[in-house]
């Protein structure tokens, strides 16, 4: 999953900013790759390029069941929360469940 990019007028500051959506690659049953958009984010002006991709590094790995071992700021950590609790509570993906665990 990756951040793809539009520029558009910010409708609340009136100013030109970046637009996001949470995008991933797939293949379909022909073996042509295509991009799926799975959730439009919005405006994140507080956000910065390396903020954004380790947002989408750790959204992944969440996504995936992986821990990280990396410490992550509150700002990112708190991103990641929300998109996250968005994706599960919108049904755009399915959780991964430790098959450890009983149901």
């Amino acid at each position: 999953m990756f951040f793809k990019t539009a520029s558009r007028i910010n409708p609340q500051t009136g100013n030109l900013s970046i637009y996001y959506r949470l995008v991933e690659n797939s293949r379909n049953a022909l073996g042509g790759i295509f991009q799926r958009n799975i959730m439009t984010v919005g405006y994140m002006d507080d956000v910065s390029t390396e903020e954004l991709h380790r947002i989408a590094d750790v959204l992944n790995d969440r996504i995936s069941g992986q821990g990280t071992l990396i410490e992550e700021s509150q700002k990112v950590k708190g991103y990641v929360d929300h998109l996250y609790t968005r994706l599960v509570k919108e049904k755009r993906i399915d959780r991964v469940l430790d098959s450890r665990k009983k149901l």
